[in-house]
């Protein structure tokens, strides 16, 4: 909401609550952990998210206040349209490809531009490197966007087999956590 100014931001359990986070994540008893933490000109929410097996995917959400006229906000804007434009120049919305993000291609890819917030960019990519213990592929996701003057960004994690097939619920997953944390700071936020 373009205008709002956020002073102040919940705790992560109140800023995320479980019973609408486990059918986000599409995840039963996930564990919340995280601190709010304010210094200078900003305070930082940064919550993660897992099931208490560490079997299913893992979340981090992380959302900033900063001062209206910090110059962050404009460069986090100028950084989102840029990965747009990068985004755009590698592979069709919602098609799965090769994609190219911050400089770097990956083999399978998906992304699409977010609509709430002040707008923004979700996407997913499939050929992670993985470590020696877990040798099934890792998806990463994210969802990046503003909302005044706030910056949100949520990352997503998971090992998945079917790497290519998963790409699409992960990017949904992600992008259903980062609306949820939209729609909670917009109840619970305090403004100015």
């Amino acid at each position: 909401m373009p205008g709002t100014v956020y002073t102040a931001l919940p705790d992560c359990a109140e800023a995320l609550p479980t019973a609408e986070l486990e059918e986000a994540a599409g995840s039963g008893s996930l564990r919340i952990t995280g601190e709010l933490t304010a210094g200078g000109d900003s305070t930082r929410l940064a919550c993660d998210l897992a099931p208490h097996d560490w079997s299913e995917m893992r979340f981090r959400a992380e959302v900033e206040v900063l001062e209206p006229d910090d110059p962050q906000l404009a460069e986090h804007r100028a950084w989102i349209r840029a990965h747009l434009d990068e985004a755009e120049g590698s592979l069709a919305e919602e098609e799965i490809g090769a994609f190219t993000i911050d400089g770097w291609t990956y083999e399978n890819g998906v992304w699409r531009s977010v609509g709430f917030g002040d707008g923004g960019i979700s996407f997913a990519v499939s050929d992670i490197e993985t470590d020696e213990a877990d040798p099934s592929p890792m998806i990463m996701a994210a969802t990046a966007f503003t909302m005044g003057n706030l910056i949100v960004q949520v990352s997503n994690e998971r090992h998945s087999f079917e790497a290519r097939e998963d790409l699409r619920d992960t990017i949904d997953r992600t992008e259903a956590i980062a609306a949820l944390v939209q729609q909670r700071v917009l109840e619970v936020g305090e403004t100015d």
